[in-house]
């Protein structure tokens, strides 16, 4: 009986949290499992970079390590951000990175692609991906998803932001 009276609490409370919360913690929980180990665990972003660049050395790395998009209950009319925090290098250390990012918003079973897809040359490292957008001021409410692919020419990582309109 307590079991139940557990599982049920949890169930509301996972049914209060926002989709994209949900969503992050799904995509962090099944990169842990297939994520190699660290030799060492650390807060200093050069540090870790150093440690991934021993790891993978001689190869390329594109690794997304956090995304949301806010307000995650906006409204018909509002800006909308996105966020995507993200690792990359090529196997060439005194090369830039090249990445390839496309948008695209799914409607129920319409999709928007957001025009053609950005090139931007970064330096390697920790990056952070903002971009902004206006929901339409008739767009409909309910779910909406925004598809983020990030692409460096050999490595691809996608993302799905889910949001309710209000």
């Amino acid at each position: 009986m307590k079991i139940g009276i557990i599982l049920s609490a949890l169930l509301v409370m996972f049914s209060i949290s926002s989709c994209a919360a949900i969503n992050n913690f799904g995509y962090q929980v099944n990169r842990v499992l297939k994520q190699q180990p660290r030799e060492t665990e650390t807060t200093s972003s050069g540090s870790e970079i150093k440690i991934l660049r021993q790891q993978y050395a001689g190869s390329d790395l594109l690794k997304i390590d956090s995304w949301t998009v806010f307000p995650d209950r906006p409204v018909s009319g509002d800006k909308v951000t996105s966020r995507i925090q993200l690792v990359a290098f090529k196997a060439d250390p005194d090369a830039s990175v090249e990445l390839t990012i496309s948008r695209s918003l799914i409607m129920g079973k319409e999709t928007i692609q957001f025009g053609k897809p950005k090139i931007e040359q970064l330096a390697e490292g920790e990056i952070t991906l903002s971009w902004n957008f206006t929901l339409p001021v008739d767009a409909d409410a309910g779910e909406y998803v925004l598809v983020t692919k990030v692409d460096n020419g050999k490595l691809s990582e996608q993302v799905k932001n889910r949001f309710l309109v209000q």
